[in-house]
């Protein structure tokens, strides 16, 4: 006799109703049902709840093969229990390493953020600095330029008056000692403007680039890939993790 017809006898020599055994077993009717039309067979667990409610023996409740059919269901929900459980480590274990590379990636990024301002806040009070530095340089040197205009000038009028000068002397003795006396202090003093009109070419050279200088201080910044990487990681990691974890799920899944 199989156990489903051994059951349905043992409930109705109890005169239980379906309703009324599901309630001291501790499943639905439809589940006794179930049992009793050979459509599933109850655990272990059940099958000894049942033995004591019947008292009669597990043997005589069912035979070795029905009691292997149980035990087999018990253990495959065991495993596949075990199976989900590794499942959920497993995208734990994603979840929680990249969660971690996305601490570093953060903390590296703001340090990353915070030493690029203070060193472009640097930069900025540097290149101040250096302005500020040409612009005193750059009135220093047109207050130079002015003052040697102003010498240029002066030798050369002083210079036209000599030459007068010398012409007259020339006019009056030829050439004689006064004539090439004055001759003399004539070319010193245009080697004097020379000098001036050399250092005066030179002075506004230094104005033209004061002018147009570029007094911006460069300052190496450190590049975003260099933290980014980390974030790159932990979307690596967790999600092959968690495709692994999917995939050992539905792998071992009862069917």
């Amino acid at each position: 006799m199989r156990f489903s017809e051994k059951l349905m006898n043992l409930r109705k020599s109890k005169g239980w109703s379906q309703d009324e055994f599901a309630d001291k077993v501790g499943v639905t009717r439809q589940t006794v049902s179930k049992w009793e039309l050979d459509k599933t067979v109850p655990d272990m667990n059940k099958l000894i709840e049942m033995s004591k409610l019947f008292e009669v023996s597990l043997d005589e409740l069912t035979d070795n093969v029905e009691i292997a059919k149980s035990r087999k269901n018990t253990d495959e929900r065991s495993l596949e229990k075990r199976n989900t459980t590794i499942s959920v480590k497993l995208f734990a274990v994603g979840l929680i390493v990249s969660l971690i590379l996305c601490g570093v990636g953060y903390y590296i990024q703001n340090r990353t953020v915070s030493i690029n301002k203070e060193r472009s806040q640097q930069a900025y009070e540097q290149s101040k600095a250096n302005y500020e530095q040409a612009k005193a340089r750059y009135d220093e040197v047109n207050q130079e330029i002015q003052t040697i205009s102003a010498q240029i000038n002066d030798l050369d009028l002083e210079i036209k008056s000599l030459e007068n000068e010398k012409y007259k002397m020339f006019q009056i003795g030829g050439f004689n000692d006064n004539y090439y006396a004055k001759d003399e202090e004539i070319n010193a003093k245009s080697q004097e403007e020379a000098k001036l009109q050399l250092n005066l070419m030179n002075l506004q050279q230094e104005k033209f680039k004061l002018e147009n200088g570029d007094y911006s201080v460069d300052y190496p910044v450190i590049e975003a890939k260099k933290y980014m990487i980390f974030y790159y990681i932990a979307a690596g990691v967790f999600g092959l993790l968690s495709l692994i974890a999917l995939i050992f799920f539905l792998a071992t899944r009862r069917k």
